[in-house]
């Protein structure tokens, strides 16, 4: 998956100066699973008290924010993975400028929300979809 996810990182640093340092991911070997784990600080597995040490070395390097990609595991496992960051990792970061509202909360809207999309969805398909349109007769 790490190799996957950078693939295109060697082809922009050909096209531009300012993407030169991407052609680095060239010399990664990506079946070393200790370096790309422990060492490479693009990838962050473990248990939230490792995760934790490896948001603190951001931390400490200054990032004021991480953007995460939580994917390539089967969805329980990726759903456990949001569960534990949000409930042990993010706590421990937390800044007042950060708004950390619990899981209930958040699912609770998403679930309130879905009728109203689906309702949307709907009526863009009726409206988009020639197949919903009744066939006029001639």
């Amino acid at each position: 998956m790490a190799k996957l996810s950078t693939d295109a990182y060697e082809r922009l640093s050909k096209l531009s100066k300012d993407y030169a340092y991407m052609g680095a991911v060239k010399d990664i070997d990506f079946n070393d699973e200790e370096y790309m784990f422990e060492h490479s600080q693009g990838f962050m597995v473990g248990d939230p008290e490792h995760c934790i040490e490896h948001v603190q070395r951001y931390a400490d390097m200054g990032v004021e924010a991480l953007v995460l990609r939580v994917d390539s595991l089967p969805h329980d496992q990726l759903m456990r993975s949001i569960e534990l960051f949000g409930k042990y990792v993010i706590p421990r970061f937390k800044h007042p400028r950060n708004v950390v509202r619990p899981a209930d909360d958040v699912l609770a809207e998403i679930r309130a929300a879905r009728p109203a999309h689906e309702e949307a969805l709907r009526q863009f398909n009726d409206t988009h979809n020639p197949s919903h349109h009744k066939e006029t007769s001639r």
